[in-house]
Parts: C-alpha cells; structure tokens; sequence
C-alpha cells in the first residue's frame, strides 16, 4: 500500500496537514477522482492553505462542487481562489442555490458576475434562485439580461 492510497490523502486533508498533503500529492499514482474529493472537501472546510496547494497542482481536478462549497460557506477567498482557476457551471450540482444561500452573497455573486455565460441559461437559473431565497439583490442585477 502506498503513502498516496485515498484514505491517507482525504485523511491528511481533513486534519489541514499541509506538510502530508504535499508529501502525499509528490505520487503520482494519487487518482484523480481522489484529488477532486479533497478539492471539494478542502473548500467546504475552508482550508485556505490546503486547497491552494491542491488547485494550483491540480486546476484540472476542480470539481465544481468545490465552487459550490466555497459560495455556500461565504468563503470570498476560497471562491476567489477556485474562480481564479475554473469556471463555474451553474447547471451542476445546485451551484446556484448553494450561492444564493451562502454567507457571503454580495460578494461572490460580484466576483461571479464576470464568469456569468449569458448565452446559457445562467441568468434564469439564478432569477429562480433569487426568487426561491428572496434575493432582490440579485434579482434586479439580473432579470434586464432575461428575454421572456
């Protein structure tokens, strides 16, 4: 068994172990789907230091749950951080609501607003999710950019 196996790295993780994350992350043999959980649980924890390392090792491993986690937990710094590294897709894992019941609103939708596809169906999403979590705010940014 070696040191990379998913338990150790998820476990390093949790416990915000920087020094054994990395040592960890220095095997290539660390699956991919492994990586993407710790993503995801680094932001939902907001473990700044620790996701980081494990975004700017691995952009490509951003699952967009960790998007997700960071909006939800109104984490501006761990959203900025991931943001800096992928888009967001608002049609997965209930991204908007999880933004729209986050802490931080104001902020992150600021920093979302940039990244916003509106050739998608982005705007009505989160013209639902305004309505859904009585959002004004976001709701009047928003609904000039819906064609009815």
């Amino acid at each position: 068994m070696t040191i990379a196996n998913s338990p150790n790295l998820l476990l390093a993780a949790s416990r915000n172990d920087i020094e054994l994350v990395q040592k960890i992350l220095d095997d290539p043999s660390v699956p991919a789907k492994t990586i993407a959980i710790t993503i995801a649980m680094a932001a939902r924890r907001v473990y700044k230091e620790c996701l980081q390392i494990l975004i700017d090792r691995y952009p490509e491993h951003i699952p967009n749950n960790a998007l997700s986690w960071a909006a939800q937990k109104g984490s501006v710094e761990c959203f900025k951080m991931l943001l800096d590294k992928k888009r967001p897709s608002l049609a997965e894992d209930h991204f908007c609501g999880s933004f729209m019941s986050g802490s931080a609103r104001s902020e992150i939708f600021e920093l979302l607003w940039e990244h916003l596809d509106f050739t998608t169906t982005a705007p009505a999403q989160l013209i639902a999710y305004a309505c859904l979590y009585n959002n004004t705010e976001v709701f009047n940014e928003v609904i000039p950019l819906v064609h009815p």
